[in-house]
């Protein structure tokens, strides 16, 4: 795992077995490791509603709702006047339904706000949105019952 660096707190994730009859997962308990590889994550705000991601080491699988597809972008971490910003870029494609904007430019968020957002976390690729499939159609304030 790799831990963002210039953090006070130590990074770590601990992990507990949630096992349920029909399967066994594995929740995440997140510090300041969000984001990291491997990692499966559930945000909500009150623009988007909730939204599901899958974080490789530079690649990330969004889970948006409404959408019948998962949608691939690229992420980095950058930082800028001492503060991280999480940028992501996805296709041109693409579109953010809140402002308008087209796919096909890096847009930045600070890392804490974006971690802020965070209601849970799996480990692993849960929904196997790297396939750029999703399970269903995600409901924008329909919180996805594995949570």
């Amino acid at each position: 795992m790799n831990c963002i660096p210039g953090l006070a707190a130590v990074c770590v994730l601990l992990l507990c077995a949630c096992a349920s009859p029909s399967s066994q997962k594995e929740e995440v308990f997140v510090s300041e490791s969000y984001p990291a590889a491997g990692i499966t994550y559930l945000h909500w705000d009150k623009g988007h509603g909730y939204q599901v991601t899958y974080y490789s080491e530079k690649h990330v699988w969004l889970w948006y709702p409404g959408n019948r597809a998962a949608l691939r972008g690229d992420w980095v971490q950058e930082l800028v006047a001492g503060e991280y910003y999480l940028c992501f870029t996805y296709p041109h494609s693409s579109y953010n339904p809140m402002t308008g904007d087209a796919g096909g430019q890096k847009e930045c968020q600070l890392q804490t706000v974006l971690g802020g957002a965070l209601e849970g976390a799996l480990a692993g690729d849960v929904y196997n949105l790297s396939s750029g499939r999703v399970p269903y159609v995600l409901r924008r304030n329909k919180r996805p019952a594995e949570f």
